[in-house]
């Protein structure tokens, strides 16, 4: 890895987010899976739907990360709420009490891109250190 450039970091809730689909969200979306974007499941409408599913969530956060003004990263996350199903396929028995969500225990982190040209520079790294929903709950 090197040396993690200077990097400006924006916090969105859905309606930031929503605003900045077409000159952020999708163009990194795009830029980070080439070899995948014929396939419809990764298509930028496919993934733009999927996005605007996790903005309709409580607790939806997006963070993105600028190197030089220019968007480099982002992770999109939401709180889990209570009685949530995210643990349901796990595969090795745990103690219930450990993924009983409460609504403000676990900040699901849903999407986690960079771009190519900052892979391997500590961004990913970054963005999920910086993401900090308000209360308990983390972007982690």
């Amino acid at each position: 890895m090197t040396e993690t450039p200077p990097l400006a970091f924006s916090h969105h809730d859905a309606p930031s987010a929503e605003r900045v689909m077409e000159t952020t969200i999708l163009p990194l979306h795009e830029s980070s899976r080439p070899d995948l974007i014929d396939d419809p499941f990764d298509s930028a409408d496919r993934f733009a739907a999927r996005v605007r599913g996790y903005m309709r969530a409580a607790g939806f956060e997006m963070v993105v990360a600028e190197v030089e003004r220019a968007p480099r990263g982002l992770a999109l996350a939401y709180r889990l709420p209570e009685g949530a199903r995210w643990w349901r396929s796990l595969t090795t028995p745990v103690d219930p009490e450990m993924i009983a969500e409460t609504g403000d225990r676990t900040f699901g982190l849903c999407e986690l891109i960079v771009h190519p040209d900052g892979q391997r520079r500590g961004i990913a790294h970054a963005l999920n250190e910086r993401g900090q929903h308000p209360g308990p709950a983390r972007l982690r």
